[in-house]
């Protein structure tokens, strides 16, 4: 089953999730943003997909990652070129069945975008 914007994949409630943080310049900058998130989280080990269900918010850290919130737990892919991640960047996910795998089509304004594993990190 093919899903074409990731609003649809994940459900309606996403339509409106992909909610930016402070816009960033420079890498280092939304690196920083991107460690105060995971302040008090441990990595866990890296999966290949992520269950979209309890997806409930989809977080732009510009330069940097696509963070995925599902309940306590932030699921962070720094996707193949991290670069071109744009804090108002909307995305359109490919994906099959209810999960989103590192293999599926992504597609923003940049243009295609290829995702690697998901790290989760979870409250340590």
């Amino acid at each position: 089953m093919k899903f074409g914007k990731f609003a649809a994949a994940a459900g309606a409630a996403l339509a409106s999730m992909a909610m930016p943080l402070a816009a960033q310049s420079a890498p280092a900058e939304a690196q920083g943003e991107l460690s105060k998130m995971l302040a008090g989280r441990v990595a866990g080990p890296a999966e290949d997909c992520i269950m979209l269900r309890p997806v409930s918010r989809l977080i732009v850290v510009e330069n940097s990652a696509l963070v995925f919130r599902s309940g306590d737990t932030l699921w962070v892919n720094t996707t193949t070129s991290p670069d071109a991640l744009r804090e108002a960047d909307r995305f359109d996910f490919t994906a099959f069945g209810q999960r989103l795998c590192s293999s599926d089509k992504v597609s923003g304004r940049q243009g295609p975008l290829d995702l690697v594993a998901f790290v989760p990190y979870r409250k340590g």
